[in-house]
């Protein structure tokens, strides 16, 4: 059997946090999947005195054929789920 990883982003450039839903048009999609997302301040930014004040945080999330997602404000988000 060949396994499809799909990768949906999303990104949030808003000053308030977003529920975005998508509805995947795949047969089978696994009931949990990745989620990295980096958020911040809108004026935060890593220099070298402070390497880690955005950093990408991972997570599991439920996933199926619709994904709920709350992005947010100033976010990036990157969905990894298994899915044919």
């Amino acid at each position: 059997m060949i396994v499809d990883v799909h990768c949906t982003q999303v990104a949030n450039a808003g000053s308030s946090a977003a529920t975005v839903a998508f509805t995947l048009p795949f047969g089978t999609v696994a009931s949990t999947g990745t989620l990295q997302q980096i958020t911040g301040p809108a004026t935060a930014s890593n220099t070298p005195e402070a390497p880690n004040t955005v950093v990408p945080v991972t997570s599991t999330i439920s996933t199926g054929k619709t994904i709920n997602l709350n992005a947010p404000a100033f976010s990036v988000s990157l969905i990894t789920v298994v899915a044919h």
